[in-house]
């Protein structure tokens, strides 16, 4: 998220400390969106599938960055970025699945 900031910036975007503020908290939707994905989308659907959403919508959404030349689409670019952050607990939940309750340490 930090990248988006210095392409925001520079040319062709040239965005002042406002704009920034405004793409940074819409940033910080990404992550109770995918949050609520997560408790969501557990119920109904394996896994792996939810780390495939997550990892589709890091890829659309890195993809309509590289192509963002105005305010507007810069903005967009968080529509699909909104599950991005839902394979990371995914895949650490299947990884503490694989661990029997006696070899986890308790601290």
């Amino acid at each position: 998220m930090f990248i988006f900031i210095l392409y925001e910036l520079n040319t062709p975007l040239c965005w002042s400390e406002l704009l920034v503020g405004y793409g940074s908290a819409l940033s910080t939707a990404i992550f109770l969106v995918s949050f609520a994905g997560v408790a969501l989308l557990s119920r109904c659907l394996h896994d792996a599938y939810i780390i495939l959403m997550g990892l589709m919508s890091v890829a659309a959404g890195l993809i309509m960055a590289a192509f963002a030349k105005s305010t507007l689409l810069m903005f967009l670019v968080r529509l699909p970025l909104l599950l991005s952050i839902m394979p990371t607990p995914v895949l650490r939940s299947m990884m503490s699945k694989l661990v029997a309750g006696f070899e986890q340490v308790k601290i």
